[in-house]
């Protein structure tokens, strides 16, 4: 059976959906990337689509919206590539909301483009699933799109990151990733302050952003280290309906894992320490260096293998 699975070239896109890659190649599928929904011409196959492959655009490159009235620029229903869900044994189709606070909601970032008519068709359709990364029980985001949408969390990629043991990766606390503009570019401030408070304290740290170091390094580097440290971005603070990749890459690597307080991340993982502030993540590290952490770091690797990878994300949407 084949898997086709929207190829994303670079961003979080990349990691995320390189890790569905190879959870359905480890469960025994025949995966293929595939850069325009209607380049797939298959009888029997499942897909991994994204609501942005529908030919149906609310606004044209970043137009700003004015209070989500803003016209469709093509609005008629697209049967070619909704027929290529409709062949689909299943399409997984994840899904951006209709609606979204400001100012993020002005950005195509964070809304669908597609059009309500368009929506309208993919509702009608059995063998589509509707998912997405976050939590849509908090907020009516999602009205438009309906019922039955599920939230699968982003997952920890067991099968490329394999650490080794080695001392010449040792920090205090480690922090490996990008500054993830989505469009406002506000985490890079909240990344900053929390660094420089890390750097004021003296604490031994590693620190790489948009350094393109390989994926074995990065999970050394995640691995060797004492304490693990995320940090979201300002809609995620606000809002705290999701996470980012990295809690749970952290806590599959490193085991112990310091997070900015954001609700989701409490809700799955009840028992992480979440700094209020950039002096309390601070305080939470250094709380931590001289402790043995060895069983927690334990305990939370074996919950990850268990319940977080993207095998286990593979196993949710095929039963649904």
């Amino acid at each position: 059976m084949k898997v086709y699975i929207k190829r994303h070239p670079h961003g979080a896109g990349k990691w995320i959906y390189e890790g569905y890659y190879n959870a359905w190649q480890t469960l025994g599928y025949d995966v293929v990337y595939y850069d325009k929904l209607l380049e797939i011409d298959d009888a029997d196959y499942y897909l991994m689509s994204l609501d942005g492959d529908i030919n149906a655009s609310r606004f044209s490159g970043y137009q700003s919206k004015q209070k989500q009235t803003f016209n469709f620029f093509q609005s008629k229903v697209d049967s070619d590539r909704i027929k290529v869900l409709s062949n689909a044994r299943k399409a997984f189709l994840f899904i951006q909301p209709w609606l979204f606070p400001e100012p993020w909601g002005s950005h195509e970032n964070f809304v669908t483009g597609v059009s309500k008519q368009n929506i309208d068709v993919i509702n009608s359709l059995d063998n589509v699933v509707k998912w997405t990364f976050t939590d849509t029980t908090r907020y009516d985001f999602y009205k438009e799109w309906g019922a039955n949408i599920h939230n699968i969390h982003l997952g920890f990629d067991s099968i490329r990151y394999k650490p080794v043991k080695d001392d010449e990766y040792k920090f205090d606390v480690c922090y490996v990733g990008g500054w993830a503009n989505n469009g406002f570019n506000e985490k890079r401030k909240i990344m900053i302050e929390c660094f420089k408070k890390i750097k004021d304290a003296g604490i031994n740290a590693g620190i790489f952003i948009n350094q393109n170091i390989s994926v074995q390094d990065e999970a050394n580097l995640l691995f060797n280290s004492k304490v693990s440290i995320n940090i979201h971005d300002r809609y995620q603070h606000v809002l705290g309906s999701d996470t980012n990749e990295r809690t749970f890459k952290s806590l599959g690597l490193n085991g112990f894992l310091v997070s900015d307080k954001v609700d989701i991340v409490n809700s799955i993982f009840p028992d992480l320490s979440l700094a209020e502030s950039p002096d309390h993540m601070v305080e939470l590290i250094k709380q931590n260096l001289d402790k043995d952490l060895t069983e927690i770091k334990e305990y939370n690797r074996n919950l990850i293998l268990s319940e977080h990878t993207y095998i286990e994300r593979v196993k949710q949407l095929l039963s649904l």
